[in-house]
């Protein structure tokens, strides 16, 4: 085996090489990094490595450069070591370590920050993957249905295949039914800078987003202690076991939509549960946008389409997606389509919103399926699980739809930056997610009173300095017109380069300000 220094020269050539292709527009100069004369060496890491219930991954471990991915490959960097914790214990070791020697801690859930927040070259990593338990309690005196606590590093899947198993009395206690949980669909999305970012979902209209559902959380600050927080109070568990309560409830405040990874590390999340509808419905409707001139066709019928889904009760939630995808066995390119799912019974009224728009007579395909249990509707909603990408985002309103010029031009616009590559997936909001009130949470207003979170991206196929120029100028001219629509940005599908940041993610200085009181909590984090 080489010596450490010069395994480690080696590694730093990778690293340099690698930032020099891509675009990091954070740097964090008084962090302590490998290379300083600071950083510890490989035998204090070592020894910390035999305190862990967990495990301690360098460089030199086979399994390294596959726990530094991230699923968007063009951020993935770096770290100088790797700590998977297995216990809350654990956790607070690794913070306190960072905090003696001053290095860049990062905390990675599931690597689905699309602009590298939770990676850093260099820094002391905190894989999450460990953690992962998910228990479930139906005789919970908060909420009638039940609460779930999961561990940061569950994912959604593993959380709704848990969830599927539970069998308890229904609202009404006359017989026994199971129980949902608003959640992420990508099915390898984990806790973390999920919900910390606010969390949409496929039910989210009907129950509102992940951050109004959150009952607890448990959080590791910056000073090592272990705080449970709520609605109602702060428990904190100093160092000598003691339990010390207060009223302060600004950490669980931060935490439902101020950003994953900035307020500490959270190590779970307890989450209330609902009653089920009597069935899933599920519908794929796709209308053709270009003729096999690339001239484009059916603008009136993505305008209608986009009428019915502005009208949709709450009962309706999932994705519309555009892109310049080719149409197999077809004169036709590019699609528009709609992905829905309704929460509800074959009886309600609610199940024929969508009907106009599945007859309409510019659909060339469909589908309409029906299933008993959240999770066989989920199963079926699978992501690409790597890619290079450059995203945006924006928060349309309603009042994009209802306004005839609006509607148009947004409808021109979606059909412009479709043609240079770009690809949207708009996420339906709004519905009964309004009804918390502006500021019980950070999360931007835009994201409870729109319609759609529309994040939208460009796509190349290898990482290189001239491929990433390309696709990120590209991908910017597209969110400068995508800006013109909507109101904010999600914070868990922001553009890298967006220097009105505060305003997008949080709407107003009051609330940010807000937020930046409370860097007393804060952890050296990557975001």
């Amino acid at each position: 085996m080489l010596p450490l220094a010069v395994c480690w020269l080696v590694m730093q050539c990778y690293v340099t090489t690698l930032a020099a292709s891509l675009r990091q527009n954070q740097t964090w100069p008084s962090r302590v990094y490998p290379g300083h004369l600071a950083f510890p060496d490989h035998q204090d890491f070592y020894y910390i490595g035999k305190q862990l219930d967990g495990e301690l991954m360098s460089p030199f471990d086979p399994r390294y450069l596959n726990a530094s991915y991230s699923h968007n490959l063009r951020t993935t960097k770096l770290p100088g070591f790797i700590i998977l914790p297995k216990t809350v214990e654990d956790v607070q070791r690794a913070v306190l370590y960072a905090r003696r020697h001053n290095l860049h801690l990062t905390v990675l859930s599931s690597g689905h920050d699309y602009i590298g927040r939770s990676n850093h070259d260099g820094s002391l990593k905190l894989l999450m993957t460990s953690m992962n338990m998910v228990t479930v309690k139906l005789d919970s005196a908060r909420n009638k249905a039940g609460e779930v606590k999961v561990q940061t590093g569950a994912s959604w899947l593993t959380v709704y295949t848990e969830v599927d198993k539970v069998r308890g009395p229904d609202e009404a206690g006359t017989k026994t039914t199971g129980r949902v949980v608003v959640g992420g669909s990508a099915h390898t999305v984990a806790m973390g800078g999920y919900t910390q970012g606010g969390g949409h979902s496929p039910i989210g209209r009907m129950f509102g987003l992940a951050v109004d559902n959150l009952l607890e959380a448990t959080v590791v600050t910056a000073d090592g202690k272990v705080h449970t927080v709520n609605s109602s109070m702060t428990v904190t568990r100093d160092f000598d076991g003691s339990l010390h309560y207060s009223s302060d409830v600004d950490i669980f405040w931060a935490l439902r939509g101020g950003g994953g990874g900035t307020w500490g590390v959270v190590v779970d999340f307890t989450f209330r549960l609902h009653y089920p509808p009597e069935r899933f419905r599920n519908v794929l409707a796709v209308i053709p946008l270009f003729d096999r001139n690339g001239q484009a066709i059916n603008k009136k019928a993505v305008k209608d389409a986009l009428i019915v889904v502005n009208d949709l009760s709450p009962n309706w939630g999932g994705y519309v997606h555009i892109g310049n995808d080719p149409l197999e066995n077809s004169p036709f390119t590019g699609i528009f389509s709609v992905f829905l799912n309704h929460f509800g019974a074959n009886t309600s009224s609610s199940s024929s919103e969508i009907d106009r728009l599945l007859n309409h007579p510019s659909v060339i395909y469909k589908e309409d399926h029906f299933y008993p249990t959240f999770l066989d509707y989920e199963v079926h909603a699978n992501d690409k699980e790597f890619y290079i990408q450059y995203i945006f985002n924006s928060l349309i309103q309603k009042s994009t739809i209802t306004n005839s010029t609006t509607l148009t031009s947004y409808v021109d616009t979606l059909h412009d930056i479709i043609q240079d590559g770009i690809g949207c997936m708009a996420t339906l909001i709004g519905g009964n997610m309004i009804s918390s009130p502006v500021g019980s949470t950070p999360v931007h207003p835009g994201l409870r009173s729109g319609i759609m979170a529309n994040s939208c991206g460009k796509e190349w196929p290898l990482a290189s300095g001239a491929a990433d120029e390309a696709g990120i100028d590209s991908a910017l001219k597209g969110a400068h017109k995508l800006y013109t629509f909507g109101y904010g940005s999600y914070i868990n599908k922001p553009a890298e380069d967006m220097p009105d940041w505060k305003t997008r993610f949080w709407a107003d200085d009051a609330t940010y300000a807000r937020l930046a009181g409370k860097k007393k909590y804060q952890v050296t984090l990557g975001v």
